[in-house]
């Protein structure tokens, strides 16, 4: 068996703000549903005419300015991205508030367990292990 490919379709989509609250600053940015249709050539065709090598996750980031930059290249009006960036922080907040409290049920919940054991071991004089 094996897997092969016949034809490149290369679309273009729209840009709009996002709703990533994973973004280090500025605006989230998403692709959206409406595209516009390109060129279609072989896997061949398409592998030799790129322009770029593939990128790493590190120059894969982009700052906040290209962020907004791109998001109002493609129509979105300045409401919009300041909304979307808002919206992000906020969810950041939640996110962090909640990972948090997460981590001191689990602190306390550890610091009972150590003294429930604690207390057999003074009751029966022994390993709680082998109990």
């Amino acid at each position: 068996n094996k897997l092969i490919f016949h034809n490149v379709e290369v679309r273009e989509y729209e840009v709009i703000p996002g709703c990533n609250p994973s973004i280090t600053d500025g605006p989230p940015v998403e692709i959206g549903w409406r595209f516009s249709e390109g060129a279609v050539c072989s896997v061949d065709q398409f592998e030799r005419s790129r322009c770029f090598r593939r990128r790493n996750n590190y120059r894969l980031r982009m700052p906040a300015y290209v962020h907004e930059s791109l998001l109002i290249l493609h129509g979105n009006d300045i409401v919009s991205i300041w909304k979307a960036a808002k919206e992000a922080k906020i969810l950041k907040i939640q996110r962090e508030t909640t990972a948090a409290a997460e981590r001191w049920k689990r602190k306390q919940a550890d610091n009972r367990d150590h003294y429930l054991k604690k207390m057999l071991l003074r009751r029966r004089g022994g390993n709680p292990l082998e109990m």
